[in-house]
């Protein structure tokens, strides 16, 4: 059992949601984490505890910072889904359309529903990528630019870790989900 030190708040009704944040320390083992909840644009769930590191001492704040991956793919997939709907976004035109330098390396033809779907022979880049690089936007979109499909587009299903970016698609970038005072999710500019 690990006993963590729990922070944050919890709206009246949401007590259960502590207390199951509370027992992935207890009785599974986690290190640290956060989980904040928003309800009718009100938040009802905001907590964090445990610490950053397995066996560190320093404690896992509202203000920790923390990589995520795969939980970003649901939100890009709904801003796109929804720039589909206003006419923004066709799933089946080329790549390119939107993004000129995607065309490089016989990429011009790749349709954008291929990126969603892994069929663009794109599962991973050549070019050596750091930490630095990867939180970074310009160097990932550079190099998935450059990169040659790994395989023939639309023959085969690879996991795409890089191309799930919505970015160039959207006119104000789909980085605008996350900043809730822009007043919608892609404003006109």
């Amino acid at each position: 059992m690990i006993q963590a030190q729990l922070g944050g708040s919890v709206a009246a009704g949401f007590e259960p949601v502590r207390e199951a944040f509370a027992v992935n320390f207890e009785k599974h083992g986690e290190v640290g984490a956060a989980c904040c909840v928003h309800l009718n644009g009100k938040r009802v769930v905001d907590l964090w505890g445990g610490v950053t590191a397995p066996g560190g001492s320093e404690l896992y704040t509202a203000d920790t910072l923390q990589m995520v991956w795969s939980t970003t793919k649901g939100v890009v997939a709904m801003a796109a889904h929804m720039l589909a709907q206003e006419g923004k976004l066709d799933f089946d035109a080329p790549v390119s359309d939107y993004w000129p330098e995607f065309a490089a390396e016989g990429k011009g033809g790749i349709p954008v529903r291929w990126l969603f779907c892994h069929k663009s022979g794109l599962a991973a880049v050549d070019r050596r990528l750091g930490l630095a690089d990867v939180v970074a936007w310009t160097p990932c979109v550079e190099a998935l630019a450059a990169q040659r499909p790994y395989w023939e587009p639309g023959t085969a299903h690879g996991y795409h870790t890089w191309t799930n970016r919505s970015e160039r698609s959207s006119p104000s970038g789909s980085r605008s989900l996350f900043r809730p005072s822009s007043g919608s999710v892609f404003p006109k500019r």
